[in-house]
C-alpha cells in the first residue's frame, strides 16, 4: 500500500472518529467502532492514527471507551468506582500510565491513574460531578488539564474574555498569575452544568464565570477609590475656604486695629467725633447679607447701612459712629463664626446622610449586579 493511499485512509479513518465522539446515539457510535475496526485491519492503522493522544497499537476496548461507548476503570476510592477484569482493566490503567508518562508529570506516580481523554470525553452530569469530587481532581485541576492539553486552550478562552468588551485587560503575566491560582483550586469547587457535555465545558464556564465576578469586584473597588479620592478632594477644598475666610477676618482685625491707632494718633490728639461713612467688601454675598443685618440691629439713631455691589463683589457703606461702627464689627465677626461653626456641622451632617445613601445605593447595586451576573452566567451558552 502506498504512502497516498495510506494517508487518505488515516485522513478518513479520523473523520469517522470524529464523528463517533461527537454524536450522541449509541447505534452510531456502534457503525462508527465497526466502521474503525475494518478499516484499521485492511489500512493496518493504529489508534495513534486516529487520535494522536492514543497509543500506537490498536485496542478495541481503548477505541470503544475514547469514541465514548465504553467507561474506562474509575480510580480505586472514588464515588463510581466498580471492580473491572480482563482487558476493561488493563486498557484504562495502560490509558492513565500513557497519560502520567505524556505529560512529563507522572513519572514516578503511585496510585491510580485516569484516562487521557477524560477532559474531553462526553459524559453526563452525575459521571462529572463524581469526576470533579474524585479525590484525583479535587486535589486540583492543574494535572489534569495539563496531562489533558486542556491548558492552553482554557488559557485561551480567558486571554479570549480579558480582551473582550466584557474583560478589564489585565496585563497577561497578572493574567497567567490568576489563571494558575484558579487551577490550584479542588475540583469539587468547578459547579457541573447541566448544559455542558465534558468536563471541560464545566471548565471554561468556571474560569468565565470567576473571570467575569473578578472584573466586577475589581471594577466596584475602582469605583470606591474614585470616589473617595473626589470626598477628600472636596473635603480639601472646603478646608482651603474655611481657613481663607479665617485669613481673611484675622486681615480684617489688624486693619481696623490699624486704622484706630491712626485716628488716635491725628493733630488734636483724638478722635473725630460724630457720624462717618465706612466700607465694606466681601468674598460671597451670604457674608455682605449677614453684615447688613447685623448692622440694623444695631444701629444707632441716624445711622445707615447700604448693599451695594462694586466691580462685581458685594460692598456695604455704613454711615454711623465709629464706636458703633467698632460694636458692629465685633458682633458681624462673633456672628460670622457662629454662623460657620453650625454651617460645618451641617454640612458634617448632610455628607455623613450622603455617604451612608451611597453605601445603601452601592450595596443594593451590588445585589442586582450579582443577581444579573448570576443570571447571565446561567444563560451562558458558550
Amino acid at each position: 500500500m502506498g504512502m497516498q493511499e495510506r494517508e487518505r485512509a488515516v485522513e478518513k479513518a479520523r473523520k469517522v472518529f470524529l464523528l463517533g465522539v461527537s454524536t450522541q446515539a449509541t447505534g452510531e457510535k456502534e457503525k462508527c467502532v465497526g466502521v474503525l475496526v475494518q478499516m484499521c485491519r485492511d489500512h493496518r492503522l493504529v489508534l495513534h492514527d486516529l487520535d494522536p493522544q492514543m497509543p500506537g497499537r490498536f485496542d478495541i476496548t481503548l477505541l470503544r471507551i475514547g469514541i465514548g461507548l465504553d467507561r474506562a476503570a474509575a480510580p480505586a476510592g472514588s464515588a463510581q468506582g466498580r471492580p473491572t477484569t480482563g482487558a476493561a482493566s488493563r486498557t484504562a490503567g495502560d490509558a492513565g500510565s500513557r497519560t502520567a508518562g505524556g505529560s512529563g508529570q507522572g513519572r514516578g506516580r503511585t496510585g491510580p491513574q485516569y484516562p487521557q481523554d477524560l477532559i474531553f470525553r462526553t459524559m453526563g452530569l452525575p459521571e462529572r460531578r463524581r469526576w470533579f469530587q474524585d479525590p484525583l481532581l479535587d486535589r486540583g485541576i492543574r494535572h489534569a488539564v495539563q496531562a489533558a492539553g486542556a491548558y492552553g486552550k482554557l488559557l485561551g478562552e480567558v486571554r479570549s474574555l480579558n480582551a473582550s468588551n466584557m474583560g478589564i485587560r489585565l496585563p497577561e503575566q497578572e493574567l497567567t498569575d490568576w489563571f494558575e491560582a484558579l487551577l490550584d483550586r479542588p475540583g469539587s469547587t468547578v459547579p457541573s452544568r447541566s448544559d455542558s457535555r465534558t468536563i471541560f465545558d464545566d471548565l471554561a464556564a468556571h474560569c468565565r464565570a470567576l473571570y467575569l465576578a473578578e472584573t466586577e469586584r475589581r471594577r466596584q473597588a475602582a469605583q470606591r477609590r474614585r470616589a473617595e479620592e473626589e470626598q477628600r478632594r472636596r473635603e480639601a477644598a472646603r478646608a482651603e475656604r474655611e481657613r481663607q475666610a479665617a485669613d481673611r477676618l484675622q486681615r480684617e482685625r489688624e486693619e481696623r486695629r490699624t486704622r484706630e491707632r491712626a485716628d488716635v494718633g491725628q493733630p488734636g490728639g483724638a478722635r473725630r467725633d460724630g457720624p462717618v461713612t465706612f466700607g465694606r467688601s466681601f468674598e460671597h454675598p451670604a457674608e455682605a447679607r449677614l453684615y447688613v443685618r447685623v448692622a440694623e440691629r444695631r444701629m444707632g439713631p441716624g445711622g445707615t447701612v447700604r448693599a451695594l455691589t462694586r466691580q462685581g463683589c458685594p460692598h456695604t457703606e455704613l454711615r454711623c459712629e465709629r464706636a458703633v461702627r467698632d460694636e458692629i464689627e465685633a458682633a458681624y465677626l462673633d456672628a460670622l463664626r457662629d454662623l460657620q461653626l453650625a454651617a460645618s456641622m451641617i454640612r458634617a451632617e448632610a455628607a455623613r446622610r450622603r455617604d451612608e445613601t451611597i453605601r445603601e445605593a452601592e450595596e443594593s447595586c451590588n445585589r442586582a449586579c450579582e443577581r444579573a451576573f448570576d443570571a447571565a452566567v446561567e444563560n451562558y451558552k458558550g
